[in-house]
């Protein structure tokens, strides 16, 4: 067999071996922490919900593999900013988070509403933190919010999670939840099913009440960040291109108004 031929036989088997390594290569686990946050997380075995199965698709065709922990808030923005976990989600830019993480690209776009008993906030409409001061605020730890209402002097009654603030309301110990309003309605469907009209919800602070951007945050310290979150941000924008995006969040409307 002359020289020539050989040497192109053993360049096509390098490259063909090149590739079937690559094909049938481990993934690269990538750890995500998130809360127990339906519709968007659902804290199941293996977990569900909205934003799982948006990040899953956007490393589909790639070499990392989203490994998920679930946990309290305030543990995933500190897995975060210690480089235990490449990205926590979903979050909404602040200047205080700007400090400590990167950010991916927007994951989706959703407005907030301000929860109460039904009738006990007649003619409700407020127009900044400040309107709330006479109000107490059943929150758990780690919302977007907190250190603004802090400086405006709003009382935050600190709950375990978030049903725990519907039951904070329901027992008049706190007047108002904010949530992310598709949260908030899955939540009074799902755990106060057999009396939902006692809770209402209206149209949250003007910069609340419109759909704002939440992202993952990313780590500073995880090993290969930048890389991995190069892969996020061209998957999402892949998904956006090829409709998929937009399917994966169709599957997921609630209603939002009163009932």
């Amino acid at each position: 067999m002359p020289w020539f031929t050989r040497a192109l036989l053993m360049a096509l088997m390098t490259l063909l071996g090149t590739s079937a390594h690559r094909a049938t290569a481990e993934p690269i686990d990538v750890t995500i922490a998130t809360g127990d946050y339906p519709p968007y997380v659902h804290n199941t075995s293996p977990p569900t919900g909205l934003l799982i199965e948006l990040v899953t698709a956007v490393f589909r065709d790639s070499v990392y593999r989203p490994k998920w922990i679930i946990t309290s808030w305030p543990r995933v923005e500190a897995s975060v900013q210690n480089g235990q976990a490449f990205g926590g989600m979903p979050y909404r830019r602040t200047p205080e988070r700007e400090q400590i993480y990167n950010y991916s690209s927007p994951l989706y776009r959703g407005g907030a509403s301000i929860f109460s008993l039904r009738g006990r906030l007649p003619a409700f409409n407020p127009k900044a933190p400040s309107d709330l001061i006479p109000y107490r605020v059943a929150t758990p730890r780690g919302y977007w919010f907190e250190p603004e209402f802090r400086r405006a002097g709003v009382e935050m009654y600190y709950s375990n999670d978030e049903v725990h603030s519907f039951q904070l309301l329901q027992r008049k110990l706190a007047d108002i939840v904010v949530l992310d309003t598709l949260h908030g309605i899955h939540l009074i469907n799902k755990h106060f099913s057999d009396h939902p009209q006692q809770f209402s919800w209206s149209p949250g602070l003007p910069e609340d009440n419109q759909n704002v951007d939440n992202y993952m945050i990313i780590s500073r310290r995880y090993p290969n960040a930048s890389a991995i979150l190069k892969q996020l941000n061209d998957g999402l924008q892949k998904l956006r291109d090829n409709g998929e995006y937009t399917r994966i969040l169709q599957r997921y409307q609630d209603t939002t108004t009163n009932q």
